[in-house]
């Protein structure tokens, strides 16, 4: 198993070697296409080779290749900071998750944009697989934290990763983002791990509710108009459930990012929360499910709705309770995409027993429509 440290964020030393073997990929050809359609390769290089430190990086190549990706994507985003949320402090943004690589990376823009430092973003070294994804990961601050392993080497692996979010936030006072789980949400409820909230109070010798004070806590809410792999992820939670386990093909995590990157998205809304304070955390009496239901209600509270929620919640309880929501185009469009993954499903070539294919167009639904149940309850 590897360790944490072997996936850490590179330093500004470490970028113009890294630049070279982000270049020297045999992916790269075909990314450099994607991202600068109207440059020769060379020319790609060349810029590219200029490139001297992290906030460089990301302010010459991720920042205004964000735009570029939301346009050719047909998808937008906007943003919003809590005035609580103060620079030149450090923070911990634990997030909801429903794009492998979006999340984090829209936050980082907004970021950018409003003159903060970006922040250290932890995700599962699952992406590793694909070098390209791991150097241009480690390149934007990213560190990778094992799955996998044993029951001693996993929690050795939690160890490392909560000595450093506290050396990270408390020794060197920079920024980090984390899921608020393990994974992207894949039905659309929004839930953050009890496990995740006792892995930040490892490092410290403190009750759990000061622990996490500490790190300056901070929910974000990311939503998307049209889900990132919303029919990915209903055929995969529908097999998991419908066989208790779900097999990955070797390359599916890769696909499942570049989908989420090349496919329309609609409008998008990042939301940064309010910290959460010593007072709110004190009051859960160091209970990590009642630390993760105040994260739950932050995050779910702070969820940015948009019309494909409210039809998705009208169609799947028969009501129109939220119809002054939503126009007739909008609604036309969501059920027509509803439509589309109910034929898609029922193709005899998508493996999926019968329940299965019941349980995904139910599934596809959920995704949509349990934002709507989290933030308000069932209205019907």
């Amino acid at each position: 198993m590897s360790s944490l440290q072997d996936h850490h964020p590179v330093s500004d030393a470490e970028i113009p070697s890294l630049m070279t073997k982000i270049m020297s990929d045999p992916l790269f050809s075909s990314v450099a296409r994607y991202i600068y359609p109207d440059k020769a390769l060379d020319e790609v290089k060349a810029f590219l080779s200029q490139i001297r430190t992290v906030r460089e990086l990301q302010g010459k190549v991720m920042r205004v290749n964000l735009g570029r990706i939301l346009s050719a994507s047909h998808s937008s985003y906007t943003y919003h900071f809590s005035p609580e949320v103060k620079k030149g402090q450090p923070y911990l943004f634990v997030s909801n998750h429903r794009d492998i690589t979006l999340d984090a990376m829209l936050l980082q823009c907004a970021l950018y944009d409003e003159g903060f430092e970006t922040s250290q973003i932890v995700f599962g070294t699952n992406l590793l697989a694909i070098p390209l994804m791991e150097w241009v990961g480690r390149a934007n601050k990213m560190v990778g934290i094992e799955r996998g392993g044993n029951p001693k080497e996993f929690f050795q692996c939690l160890s490392y990763l909560s000595g450093f979010l506290r050396s990270t936030i408390v020794g060197r006072r920079e920024s980090v983002w984390i899921a608020q789980g393990n994974g992207r949400t894949k039905d659309g409820n929004d839930t953050t791990a009890p496990a995740i909230i006792k892995m930040f109070g490892i490092s410290s010798d403190k009750p759990l509710s000061e622990a996490v004070a500490e790190l300056n806590p901070v929910p974000v809410s990311v939503s998307y108009e049209i889900e990132p792999c919303d029919e990915m992820k209903a055929i995969e939670l529908a097999k998991t459930r419908g066989e208790g386990h779900y097999e990955k093909s070797a390359d599916e995590d890769y696909m499942s990012a570049l989908s989420g990157i090349t496919k329309e998205k609609g409008r998008i809304h990042i939301e940064v929360g309010s910290p959460l304070t010593a007072q709110q955390l004190e009051a859960c009496h160091d209970d990590a499910n009642r630390i993760a239901a105040l994260f739950d209600d932050a995050i779910r509270g702070n969820y940015h709705l948009h019309p494909s929620n409210y039809v998705a919640y009208d169609f799947k309880h028969g009501t129109t309770s939220f119809s002054d929501h939503y126009s007739a185009s909008e609604k036309d469009r969501f059920l027509l995409r509803a439509l589309s993954f109910k034929d898609k499903v029922n193709n005899p070539d998508v493996a999926l027993s019968n329940d299965e294919r019941i349980l995904a167009k139910q599934i596809f639904l959920d995704i949509y429509a349990t934002p709507i149940e989290n933030k308000y309850g069932h209205l019907h």
